[in-house]
């Protein structure tokens, strides 16, 4: 029987491989990267439906299909400190209401000041969870104004390049 293999990222957050054929390494998300690339050098509209397309299945690639079982797990990762757990509270917060109580941009400053350290002890806030059980939360994150956009930037911080070491 087959155990699933998990991925850590250069932010710490992990994703569940279901593939034993699967790397396990470190490196950023390419597709993420190419998707955050296009959003910034604005080379497609972020509305496009082919964009938007491209991103939705990025992101059920990466969160496994079930956004709200890849949170409880990340709630159970250990390397994920204080600040790591406040940005995916942050994107609980936009995907149920709306508004980020704290900027992706600054966030991910923290983030990656708090990666220069040697050591960082990890968080014991509790992940939250989306709260809207009568509809997919990525699907809840597209409806909010802005969605596209937050969930590009988004999988840029959680498995892209935007924390990576320079």
């Amino acid at each position: 029987m087959f155990m699933p293999l998990t991925r850590t990222y250069p932010s710490g957050f992990t994703q569940t491989l279901q593939s034993p054929t699967s790397v396990l390494d470190i490196t950023p998300d390419a597709e993420v990267v190419e998707l955050f690339n296009q959003a910034t050098n604005m080379t497609v509209g972020t509305t496009s439906w082919p964009y938007v397309r491209r991103v939705i299945a990025c992101a059920r690639r990466l969160f496994d299909d079930d956004l709200r079982e890849w949170l409880k797990l990340q709630d159970a990762n250990p390397k994920l400190s204080e600040n790591a757990r406040g940005f995916l509270n942050d994107t609980v917060t936009f995907i149920n209401t709306g508004v980020r109580p704290v900027s992706i941009g600054a966030r991910m400053r923290i983030l990656v000041r708090e990666r220069a350290f040697t050591s960082v002890d990890p968080g014991s806030t509790a992940v939250q969870t989306v709260v809207d059980l009568s509809a997919k939360p990525i699907t809840q994150w597209l409806k909010q104004d802005g969605g596209i956009v937050d969930m590009v930037f988004t999988l840029n911080v959680l498995f892209g390049k935007a924390l990576s070491p320079q």
